[in-house]
């Protein structure tokens, strides 16, 4: 693969007015970026932007930046604004990099208000592991000298949130658009990460397979150089294999109500010998129902659910249990509740976003006589310290969090695991 003058590049476009300058003349010099990247150590972050559509859009207020259309990730850029500010390759690819940490660490999916706070932290987290910052581009270190902070550095953009909310400054600021601070000017648009949280698990599976595929295509090489943070991360939220749910083990833990082995029945026949009569067949031999509580609380992230979901569908591909579906925040919707007859019904919706009470599970089998069924409940495991249970103690726990945080902990009755590798 030729590498391409991308500073020559970059200068024969800026010398010509911009009038004279179509727009796909630009869009050629932003893929001349990531092919180029695609032929350095940078190759991973190269591979996730070559999977993403660009799309020419001069109402973003910066060169590059990352937008949703319906359910699309996609790249968009202004002409204008790109002649005026990207003056080097190094500026390329910087921009370019950046957009595409942004989506490593699930940033569009993760954000979706556009405010000083959010945007500032965001932009800070992926700074700090970019080389060769433009004199512009913002940075922890220069958040800590202007405003007298005390920012960590290679902290996540969720705890930098947390500290910039601490500050009177951001405080006050945190609902106008961080594009207005001048020591931000470099960094992109975020205003097309707004999107509808119904969403939020489709586009997570989205993204999840843009990173998951350029991971894939990166050589094992330059998997080695991505950033040991940023490898952790794609490591606990991208790859579930070695976090799937032995179902089996799990629900035989303590519980004689479910039999995963076959009984013989002469009402089918053997399967190796069909013609033999005499020989009877085998099916499933299960006693109780299976009820599946799944958290839907504002404190289950997207990447949660989905999850869990996933873990569900791959227990009904292996056993035909009769299964019934329950999403719970406050209270059991029992109206959004459904029966899955196999894998494919599953359903990958968020229903509730409010706190967790865990006793509106234990509410719900008293109230409708379900105390012997089988339950297991899907959660983060942050809800109330104590519940009364009323004798329903075929309750199982799947939690995302660690297990020394689960709320209820040792005081109650039940067998959990916690799908948190750490």
């Amino acid at each position: 693969m030729i590498k391409i003058n991308l500073n020559q590049e970059i200068f024969n476009l800026r010398s010509r007015k911009y009038s004279e300058v179509p727009n796909s003349r630009v869009l050629e010099i932003i893929n001349y970026g990531i092919i180029n990247m695609l032929n350095t150590n940078d190759s991973f972050y190269g591979n996730i932007l070559i999977k993403i559509n660009k799309l020419c859009n001069p109402d973003i207020k910066s060169p590059l930046a990352l937008t949703w259309q319906q359910n699309d990730l996609m790249l968009a850029f202004n002409p204008k604004t790109f002649i005026s500010y990207v003056t080097s390759d190094g500026e390329l690819y910087f921009m370019l990099k950046h957009l595409a940490m942004h989506i490593a660490w699930l940033h569009p999916i993760r954000y979706s208000s556009d405010n000083k706070i959010v945007n500032v932290a965001c932009d800070i987290a992926i700074n700090q592991y970019l080389d060769k910052l433009p004199s512009d581009a913002i940075s922890v270190d220069k958040l800590n000298f202007k405003y007298d902070l005390h920012l960590p550095h290679f902290a996540d953009s969720s705890r930098y949130i947390s500290l910039l909310m601490q500050n009177d400054y951001f405080k006050s600021a945190g609902n106008s658009n961080s594009q207005q601070d001048s020591s931000n000017s470099i960094n992109d648009d975020h205003e097309g990460w707004k999107h509808n949280h119904n969403e939020d698990i489709l586009k997570t599976s989205i993204i999840k397979k843009i990173v998951k595929d350029a991971m894939s295509d990166t050589s094992i090489k330059n998997r080695g150089v991505i950033n040991n943070n940023l490898k952790l991360f794609i490591d606990r939220f991208y790859t579930d294999n070695d976090r799937d749910i032995d179902w089996k083990s799990f629900l035989q833990l303590g519980s004689g109500n479910i039999n995963f082995s076959n009984q013989n029945s002469y009402s089918r026949f053997d399967r190796r010998q069909p013609y033999r009569m005499d020989l009877p067949g085998k099916i499933s031999n299960y006693v109780k129902k299976i009820n599946i509580f799944i958290d839907n609380s504002g404190s289950m992230t997207s990447y949660e659910v989905s999850f869990l979901l996933q873990q569900l569908q791959k227990f009904l591909k292996k056993y035909h249990f009769p299964v019934y579906v329950y999403p719970f925040d406050t209270k059991v919707h029992v109206d959004s509740a459904y029966k899955l007859n196999n894998y494919n019904d599953v359903k990958f919706e968020k229903i509730g976003s409010g706190g967790t009470t865990f006793q509106s599970i234990f509410d719900f089998l008293h109230l409708y006589n379900k105390n012997d069924d089988i339950s297991v409940v899907l959660t983060d495991g942050k809800g109330e310290p104590k519940v009364n249970q009323y004798n329903c103690y075929n309750t199982f726990w799947v939690i995302t969090g660690h297990l020394d945080e689960f709320s209820l902990n040792e005081k109650i009755i039940a067998k959990t695991i916690s799908i948190n590798k750490k």
